[in-house]
């Protein structure tokens, strides 16, 4: 609980609403949202142990394994249980092990470039969201579009997240270097304004930090 507590509830809130929106049934709506919530923890936790951040766990380096492990395990349990097919389950992983694979090149990276920025948010997070709408949206209408909302959604996310934070990868890098990653931030925006959907105008709504025309 202290490390489901531990992230952000705007998160379950927005999954739920998109699957909402994409017409998912009442009984799939809630064991896909929820499992993807459980991913979204097990993801936050790694990241909170990477940079040092999980303070919510007693003597984290020896409890937090176990609860990842948990997490992760609960999380497959009930997308497996939420009507989707083993094939669209496969599809999410391996979308999800493309997403984790760069957690390597971040936690090891000392100088931040826009390029290097850009290629390492557009994995970690944008093929993070990439999976959990290919995911939640499996069988319905807006299906087509997950991956490129996705990858769009979490891309700006990402920056809005590292500029509020004042995350030292974005901070340390050059003002022409910061100048070029909010450009590219600015240009996902622009991407996810061709959808017309609530949830979309949920993550643009929070993306003002950013500035452009939305804010």
């Amino acid at each position: 609980m202290a490390a489901l507590n531990a992230t952000s509830r705007e998160i379950l809130t927005l999954l739920y609403e998109a699957g909402h929106e994409a017409g998912l049934e009442r009984s799939a709506l809630l064991t896909r949202s929820a499992a993807l919530f459980f991913l979204c923890a097990t993801g936050n936790l790694a990241d909170d142990l990477a940079d040092g951040d999980c303070d919510y766990l007693e003597n984290p380096t020896r409890v937090a394994s176990g609860v990842q492990y948990l997490l992760h395990t609960i999380a497959f349990a009930e997308l497996a249980a939420s009507g989707l097919s083993s094939d669209a389950i496969a599809l999410g992983a391996r979308t999800l092990v493309a997403a984790a694979s760069y957690h390597q090149v971040e936690v090891r990276t000392q100088t931040w470039t826009a390029a290097l920025y850009r290629e390492v948010g557009e994995a970690i997070a944008g093929r993070q969201w990439d999976a959990y709408l290919s995911l939640l949206w499996h069988g319905t209408p807006l299906f087509p579009h997950a991956s490129e909302i996705g990858r769009a959604a979490g891309f700006v996310g990402h920056v809005v997240a590292d500029i509020t934070s004042q995350d030292p990868r974005f901070t340390g890098m050059s003002a022409d270097d910061q100048r070029q990653v909010l450009g590219e931030a600015r240009d996902a925006m622009t991407v996810l304004r061709a959808h017309p959907l609530r949830s979309v105008a949920a993550i643009l709504a929070h993306a003002g930090v950013i500035g452009g025309d939305d804010g």
